[in-house]
C-alpha cells in the first residue's frame, strides 16, 4: 500500500516526499476562480484563503510540477466540491486541461455534472474523492463508466463493503482514510464550510447517539486526556492496515491539507513505519505497531473501531 498525503504548500513537498510519502494531494484555487466566485464557493473541501491549506498561483503550480517530477512523486489536484455551480464548469475544464499540460493528470472529483464535463478531457487520470458518495455498486460502476482510475472511499465504509467493491472492480486503485481528521459525516452529506473563520463541526467534540445498535460505527470510547497533538489524535486507522490491504485497499490516505508540517512529517513517518511493521511481520500486527508508535496508549480516536 502506498501513502497518500494532504499538502497545504508547496514549501513542504520535499520534506514529505523525504519522510516516505508516494503521493500527496493539494488544493488549488487561482485568482479567476475568486474573481467569479468568491472565496466561500468552494472548489475543494477547504475554503481557506488565510491558513496554507491551499495553492494560489499558477506560477507555485508550475515550481510544483517540478518538485513533483524531481522527486518522482505525483501530485493529485483536489477538485473535489460535493457540488459546484453548473456556470463554473467550463472554468474547471479549462483550468483541467492547464493543469494536465503542466504535468498534474491526477484530478480529486466529487461532483457528477463536473465528471461528465470532464471525461472527454484526453490524459485525465480521475479519482473519485470521498465527497462522492461511493453508496453502493451503481455508483461505483457509473463512476468507473465515466473514466475514473481511483475509488476514495468514503469515511464510513465497512471492510466487507470494500472487499466487494474491489472484487466486483479489481483493475481499479482504491484509497482509504487512515490517518486525522475522523469525523461524523460522510463527506457527500456535509454541508459544513471549512474556512478561515469558523470551526468546522467535524472539529467539534462529538458522539453517536441512539443508533448505535442500526449501524456499525459505534460511538468513540472515551479516550485519555492527549494534548490534541499527539499521533492519531484526530483520527486514526492504524491498527486497520492489515484489514484494509487484506480488502485490497492500494492507497493510504494521510488527511492534512492545512495541518502544520512538522505535524504532517511525523504521521507520513509513523504511516511508513507501521507499512514497515506490517510488512516485516504480518501475523505480529497491531500489537508490534501499537507498542513501537504508542508506547503510552493510543487516543482512542478509531476510523475503524472494531480493530482495536
Amino acid at each position: 500500500m502506498k501513502i497518500c498525503a494532504g499538502l497545504g504548500r508547496i514549501d513542504d513537498f520535499e520534506a514529505y516526499a523525504r519522510a516516505g510519502a508516494d503521493e500527496v494531494f493539494a488544493g488549488f484555487v487561482p485568482w479567476e476562480w475568486l474573481e467569479r466566485f468568491g472565496p466561500s464557493a468552494p472548489l475543494n473541501r477547504r475554503e481557506v484563503l488565510l491558513h496554507p491549506a491551499q495553492i494560489g498561483a499558477w506560477d507555485d503550480m508550475a515550481i510544483l510540477a517540478r518538485l513533483s517530477d524531481r522527486w518522482g512523486v505525483p501530485v493529485a489536484v483536489a477538485m473535489n466540491s460535493a457540488c459546484c455551480p453548473p456556470s463554473a464548469y467550463p472554468l474547471i475544464r479549462d483550468m483541467a486541461v492547464r493543469l494536465r499540460d503542466m504535468g498534474f493528470s491526477r484530478l480529486i472529483v466529487a461532483d457528477v455534472g463536473l465528471l461528465l464535463h470532464l471525461r472527454d478531457v484526453e490524459g485525465l487520470r480521475i479519482h473519485i474523492s470521498g465527497e462522492f458518495g461511493e453508496m453502493n455498486p451503481g455508483a461505483l460502476n457509473m463512476a468507473r463508466e465515466m473514466g475514473a482510475k481511483r475509488i476514495i472511499f468514503h469515511r464510513k465504509v465497512t471492510f466487507s463493503e470494500m472487499e466487494r467493491a474491489v472484487k466486483a472492480h479489481p483493475d481499479m486503485e482504491w484509497e482509504a482514510f487512515a490517518l486525522n481528521e475522523r469525523c461524523h459525516y460522510t463527506g457527500a452529506m456535509c454541508a459544513c464550510l471549512h474556512g478561515d473563520c469558523f470551526l468546522p463541526l467535524c472539529r467539534a467534540e462529538w458522539t453517536l447517539g441512539g443508533i448505535q445498535d442500526a449501524i456499525p460505527w459505534p460511538s468513540p470510547e472515551p479516550a485519555p486526556e492527549t494534548s490534541g497533538d499527539e499521533l492519531g489524535d484526530t483520527g486514526c486507522g492504524l491498527c486497520a492496515l492489515k484489514r484494509l490491504m487484506d480488502c485490497g485497499v492500494t492507497h493510504l490516505k494521510v488527511v492534512g491539507r492545512g495541518n502544520r508540517p512538522e505535524r504532517m512529517e511525523r504521521d507520513i513517518r509513523a504511516m511508513r513505519r507501521a507499512l514497515h511493521i506490517l510488512n516485516t511481520d504480518p501475523a505480529g500486527y497491531p500489537e508490534n505497531m501499537k507498542n513501537e508508535l504508542f508506547p503510552h496508549g493510543c487516543s482512542g480516536r478509531c476510523y475503524y473501531p472494531g480493530c482495536r
